[in-house]
């Protein structure tokens, strides 16, 4: 469906919620691209979540790994992250990770967006990342993998 302006929008069943606009696609000012998404989950005993998690997906953990004082492991879209709370609490209002195949291109469509750089770069057994805070306010880790990492997960 169409309003008077020209942009799409999807109405839900009569009396079942409000009407969800989506704009015109933007355009992007560059070729970066968005090569998986991660949903954090945090646990407290690595060890006895990741069966769970690992039957949940059908597979083994793609990786598992050590961060500053936390422990990690990523398990189909699932990044499971273990450890004490003073030690991972400040990682609870980030979204992500977002797996970006080129960071110049993300920083400079990021900038454009309103965003801003918190941290970074920084360097993980994974690659290289950034925290950016949204215009919206929403703070969000963008990394581009090492290429042995991007191999070993997406092929």
């Amino acid at each position: 469906m169409t309003d008077s302006e020209g942009e799409s929008y999807i109405r839900p069943e009569p009396n079942r919620g409000l009407v969800a606009r989506i704009g015109k696609p933007a355009v992007a000012s560059t070729t970066m691209r968005i090569l998986k998404t991660y949903a954090r989950a945090f646990v407290t005993d690595l060890d006895a979540a990741l069966p769970v998690y690992e039957r949940l997906v059908g597979k083994p953990a793609d990786l598992r790994f050590g961060f500053e004082r936390a422990e990690l492991a990523a398990v189909g879209d699932f990044l499971l992250i273990a450890g004490a709370p003073e030690d991972v609490d400040k990682y609870r209002d980030t979204v992500g990770p977002v797996v970006v195949d080129e960071l110049e291109g993300l920083l400079a469509l990021a900038a454009e967006l309103g965003a801003v750089v918190t941290a970074g770069p920084l360097t993980s057994d994974t690659g290289t990342f950034y925290y950016l805070r949204h215009a919206d306010g929403v703070n969000v880790e963008y990394v581009r993998w090492s290429p042995d990492i991007r191999a070993s997960i997406l092929g």
